[in-house]
Protein backbone atom coordinates (compact mmCIF):
# COMPACT_ATOMS: atom_id res chain seq x y z
CA UNK A 1 0.00 0.00 0.00
CA UNK A 2 1.51 3.30 -1.29
CA UNK A 3 1.32 6.30 1.43
CA UNK A 4 0.89 9.55 -0.25
CA UNK A 5 2.49 12.69 1.14
CA UNK A 6 0.87 15.49 3.14
CA UNK A 7 2.00 17.78 0.27
CA UNK A 8 -0.06 15.56 -2.75
CA UNK A 9 -3.13 15.49 -0.47
CA UNK A 10 -2.49 19.39 0.70
CA UNK A 11 -2.58 20.05 -3.51
CA UNK A 12 -5.54 17.42 -3.98
CA UNK A 13 -7.72 19.09 -1.41
CA UNK A 14 -6.65 22.52 -2.94
CA UNK A 15 -7.70 21.42 -5.96
CA UNK A 16 -10.70 19.89 -5.35
CA UNK A 17 -11.68 23.52 -3.60
CA UNK A 18 -10.48 25.14 -6.72
CA UNK A 19 -12.57 22.74 -9.08
CA UNK A 20 -15.98 22.85 -6.43
CA UNK A 21 -15.67 26.96 -6.44
CA UNK A 22 -15.24 27.79 -10.10
CA UNK A 23 -18.25 24.77 -10.74
CA UNK A 24 -20.33 27.00 -8.78
CA UNK A 25 -19.22 30.16 -10.12
CA UNK A 26 -20.02 29.10 -13.10
CA UNK A 27 -23.92 27.98 -11.90
CA UNK A 28 -24.31 30.87 -10.53
CA UNK A 29 -23.44 33.12 -13.62
CA UNK A 30 -26.00 30.76 -15.81
CA UNK A 31 -28.98 31.40 -13.35
CA UNK A 32 -28.02 34.74 -13.54
CA UNK A 33 -27.98 34.98 -17.57
CA UNK A 34 -31.50 32.31 -17.63
CA UNK A 35 -33.05 35.09 -15.29
CA UNK A 36 -31.81 38.68 -16.14
CA UNK A 37 -31.18 37.54 -19.64
CA UNK A 38 -30.22 40.33 -22.12
CA UNK A 39 -30.34 42.72 -19.69
CA UNK A 40 -27.31 42.14 -18.25
CA UNK A 41 -25.76 41.41 -21.46
CA UNK A 42 -26.98 44.73 -22.96
CA UNK A 43 -25.50 46.74 -19.31
CA UNK A 44 -22.22 44.54 -19.21
CA UNK A 45 -21.30 45.25 -22.92
CA UNK A 46 -22.09 49.39 -21.90
CA UNK A 47 -19.83 49.16 -19.27
CA UNK A 48 -16.71 47.45 -21.14
CA UNK A 49 -17.59 49.76 -23.93
CA UNK A 50 -16.88 53.14 -21.16
CA UNK A 51 -19.22 55.62 -20.68
CA UNK A 52 -23.25 55.48 -22.07
CA UNK A 53 -22.95 59.32 -22.46
CA UNK A 54 -19.88 58.45 -25.10
CA UNK A 55 -22.57 57.24 -27.71
CA UNK A 56 -22.96 58.88 -30.70
CA UNK A 57 -25.51 62.16 -30.21
CA UNK A 58 -27.63 60.86 -33.00
CA UNK A 59 -28.55 57.65 -30.71
CA UNK A 60 -29.53 59.25 -27.63
CA UNK A 61 -32.86 60.13 -28.53
CA UNK A 62 -33.90 58.00 -31.34
CA UNK A 63 -37.06 56.79 -29.88
CA UNK A 64 -38.30 59.84 -28.92
CA UNK A 65 -38.10 60.96 -32.37
CA UNK A 66 -39.37 57.68 -34.13
CA UNK A 67 -42.62 58.29 -36.21
CA UNK A 68 -44.82 55.62 -36.63
CA UNK A 69 -45.64 55.23 -40.95
CA UNK A 70 -49.09 55.61 -41.63
CA UNK A 71 -51.42 52.41 -42.14
CA UNK A 72 -53.97 52.11 -44.37
CA UNK A 73 -57.40 50.41 -44.03
CA UNK A 74 -57.71 47.38 -46.36
CA UNK A 75 -58.27 48.39 -50.46
CA UNK A 76 -60.48 45.97 -52.44
CA UNK A 77 -58.69 44.29 -54.68
CA UNK A 78 -60.26 45.38 -57.99
CA UNK A 79 -63.12 48.03 -58.25
CA UNK A 80 -65.69 48.69 -60.94
CA UNK A 81 -65.78 51.94 -59.90
CA UNK A 82 -62.94 54.59 -61.25
CA UNK A 83 -63.28 57.03 -57.70
CA UNK A 84 -61.74 55.44 -54.40
CA UNK A 85 -61.42 56.48 -50.95
CA UNK A 86 -58.05 55.85 -49.81
CA UNK A 87 -58.48 55.93 -45.56
CA UNK A 88 -56.01 54.80 -42.64
CA UNK A 89 -54.81 56.00 -39.51
CA UNK A 90 -51.15 57.89 -38.59
CA UNK A 91 -50.05 60.01 -35.73
CA UNK A 92 -52.22 62.61 -34.97
CA UNK A 93 -51.51 65.85 -36.74
CA UNK A 94 -49.04 63.72 -38.99
CA UNK A 95 -48.71 64.94 -42.60
CA UNK A 96 -49.51 62.19 -45.06
CA UNK A 97 -48.66 61.89 -48.40
CA UNK A 98 -50.17 59.74 -51.09
CA UNK A 99 -48.30 57.91 -53.81
CA UNK A 100 -50.00 56.21 -56.87
CA UNK A 101 -47.62 54.42 -59.05
CA UNK A 102 -44.84 55.98 -57.34
CA UNK A 103 -46.62 59.82 -58.35
CA UNK A 104 -47.49 62.16 -55.59
CA UNK A 105 -50.91 62.63 -56.23
CA UNK A 106 -51.99 64.42 -53.18
CA UNK A 107 -51.44 65.32 -49.21
CA UNK A 108 -53.38 66.05 -46.31
CA UNK A 109 -53.04 66.33 -42.50
CA UNK A 110 -54.45 63.80 -40.18
CA UNK A 111 -56.82 64.95 -37.51
CA UNK A 112 -56.64 65.05 -33.79
CA UNK A 113 -57.41 61.18 -33.79
CA UNK A 114 -54.97 60.29 -36.89
CA UNK A 115 -57.99 59.56 -39.22
CA UNK A 116 -56.87 60.64 -42.85
CA UNK A 117 -58.66 59.83 -46.02
CA UNK A 118 -58.06 60.99 -49.70
CA UNK A 119 -60.83 60.72 -52.39
CA UNK A 120 -58.90 59.47 -55.85
CA UNK A 121 -59.75 58.70 -59.51
CA UNK A 122 -58.08 55.98 -60.83
CA UNK A 123 -56.85 55.03 -64.40
CA UNK A 124 -57.80 51.44 -65.48
CA UNK A 125 -54.79 49.09 -65.13
CA UNK A 126 -53.31 48.10 -61.52
CA UNK A 127 -52.48 50.84 -59.16
CA UNK A 128 -49.87 50.75 -56.37
CA UNK A 129 -51.11 52.88 -53.62
CA UNK A 130 -48.75 54.05 -50.88
CA UNK A 131 -48.67 56.93 -48.28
Amino acid sequence: MSRRSRLSLRTERKTRKTIILTSLGILIIVILLVKFGTNILVGFSVFLAGNANSLPSGSKNLNSNYITPPTLNPLPLATNSAQIVIAGKAEKQEKIILYINDNILDNTVADNNGIFSFSQTLTQGESRIKV
